[in-house]
């Protein structure tokens, strides 16, 4: 399986889990990398593995060929991320 093909079995896996995307949330890095971003500071790599940061920052793999088993991982982290972010400042002129 290509990076390509990869990114849209997570991304199909992902929704079926309550995870959506939208096209222009995966890309293509300078360096050739495919990329999913997801929520802030989740972002998924894709090339010969699936890669993202963890909970605790610390570089996760799961392997390409299982987009459930990472689409699993990836959906909890997502869920969690967006629950606990705050609701944005709102700045007003001096």
């Amino acid at each position: 399986m290509n990076p390509e093909q990869a990114l849209e079995r997570l991304r199909e896996e992902l929704r079926e889990r309550g995870v959506f995307t939208e096209d222009r949330d995966g890309f293509c890095s300078r360096a050739g990398v495919m990329m999913l971003s997801l929520a802030p500071g989740v972002i998924v790599w894709i090339g010969r593995e699936f890669r993202w940061p963890g909970r605790d920052m610390r570089l996760r793999r799961h392997q390409i060929a299982d987009a459930a088993g990472a689409a699993l991982l990836i959906a909890s982290l997502v869920e969690e991320t967006t629950e606990t972010a705050e609701a944005p400042v709102r700045m007003e002129p001096l």
